[in-house]
């Protein structure tokens, strides 16, 4: 009997280590991404493998980069961030389209797309109605800002309200506004009509205020347990870009080398400026391109803390200071005040593409429709964009015009090879 049982414990021990054997063949020989849905499927995964099977990827992967195993966990997000988002139109395929290449073919990085809010969509009408009637309101009395950043979060435009308000689009108002200045200075015209352009609240600025401010709102949904007297600098800071730029090459390694400067306690780090001078102040030290910032203008790429997203997020939804003006004047003006601490960088490493309509030929124009360039926000008469011009010393769409971007990516720690593909998803407000 002793002998019969311990045959048949011989054998199923054999089984065991048979099935065993099997079992890690096949995930040698299986393609990584079915791997990884193996293991996590497995009873022990949430108690030994949390760090793989625990995160849902919402964001793109790229398959096909320049970053070699050499460079640490961080450097998907550009090695100084957790997070990267593009502010998008849905419908803006195009534009899209050139931002899957260049931030993930040229430059393997991780990102999001955040929906951005569409000028014709008729809460952009009700929120101008809000502002107009707000600005009757507020007439008799005078502007001042609260004290803490609480006592302005209890005063906030109160969208939530607004995008459930029922009355369409009877919330029209006839008669333009204007841009205001200032904390809240509204110029005096007889006819609004009559005011120059840049001076008018168009529905493009609106929905550009709008869909940052949703971002950053999502961004400080998630963050909010970032304690400042605790945080390691790189927790919860998120990269922004809108989705009409270039960038330098070497965009991650100069970012790195640079944030070895910043002061440890800052709100927003503009990448891209235009319309102002940011040589105004002397860099924070010798060798830095990071200056305190002056009176950047444009949105198009800048970087945020997870307390300057608050801090960012608090003054633009205050209520007699929300949909004022264009949002990076908005921006300027806090910046300029010291309500808000910020770096640019000068010369700057992210810029806006140009493409004039109708023009195929140049290298803004080389991919995507030809109007790719074209500002949804600036329209002034047919015409799109802004005279801005800005320049790279190392453009990543020359190279990727250039084909010089093909080359393959090797697996380094926490980074995903050519094989790993995460599930294309767009963040959302509500997400």
């Amino acid at each position: 009997m002793t002998s019969r049982k311990l045959r048949i414990g011989i054998g199923l021990s054999v089984l065991l280590f048979s099935a065993l054997l099997v079992f890690m063949l096949s995930l040698f020989f299986l393609p990584r991404t079915r791997v990884k849905s193996r293991i996590c499927a497995m009873p022990f995964r949430n108690a030994i493998l949390s760090n793989v099977c625990s995160s849902s990827v919402a964001h793109r992967v790229a398959s096909n980069s320049i970053i070699d195993g050499s460079h640490n966990s961080n450097a998907r997000t550009l090695g100084i961030a957790t997070s990267i988002f593009v502010i998008s139109l849905a419908r803006r395929t195009d534009r899209r389209q050139v931002m899957d290449m260049l931030l993930g073919d040229a430059l393997g990085l991780n990102w999001s797309y955040f929906d951005a809010l569409d000028k014709n969509d008729p809460l952009v009408n009700r929120i101008l109605f809000e502002v107009s009637r707000l600005r009757v309101d507020a007439s008799n009395s005078s502007f001042k800002w609260p004290d803490t950043l609480e006592e302005a979060r209890k005063e906030s435009f109160g969208l939530e309200k607004i995008a459930y308000d029922d009355t369409g689009d009877r919330n029209v108002t006839t008669e333009p506004l204007l841009c205001a200045t200032g904390d809240n200075n509204i110029p005096s015209y007889t006819n609004s009509s009559s005011a120059p352009f840049h001076k008018k609240l168009s529905k493009g600025m609106i929905a550009c205020w709008y869909s940052h401010i949703q971002l950053l709102e999502n961004i400080v949904k998630h963050t909010r347990h970032v304690r400042n007297d605790s945080w390691d600098g790189r927790e919860g800071v998120t990269v922004i870009f809108e989705d009409d730029v270039d960038v330098e090459w070497d965009m991650r390694e100069r970012l790195e080398k640079m944030w070895v400067d910043l002061p440890q306690e800052w709100d927003i780090v503009v990448l891209g400026h235009c319309w102002s001078n940011e040589l105004f102040h002397p860099s924070i030290t010798p060798t830095s391109p990071l200056h305190p910032s002056h009176r950047p203008k444009c949105t198009h790429g800048y970087v945020v803390s997870p307390f300057g997203a608050r801090r960012l997020l608090s003054h633009l939804s205050y209520a007699p200071f929300a949909f004022s003006r264009a949002l990076d004047q908005a921006i300027a003006h806090l910046i300029s005040t010291r309500r808000i601490r910020s770096f640019s960088v000068v010369p700057s490493i992210v810029v806006q593409r140009r493409c004039p309509p109708g023009n195929s030929t140049s290298l803004e124009c080389a991919y995507g429709s030809a109007d790719n360039g074209d500002s949804d926000i600036w329209v002034n008469g047919g015409k799109k964009g802004s005279k801005w011009r800005d320049s790279l010393e190392d453009s990543a769409l020359e190279r990727i015009h250039k084909g010089q971007t093909h080359t393959v990516l090797t697996d380094g720690p926490g980074i995903e090879g050519p094989e790993e593909h995460a599930p294309d998803r767009t963040v959302t407000a509500d997400s």
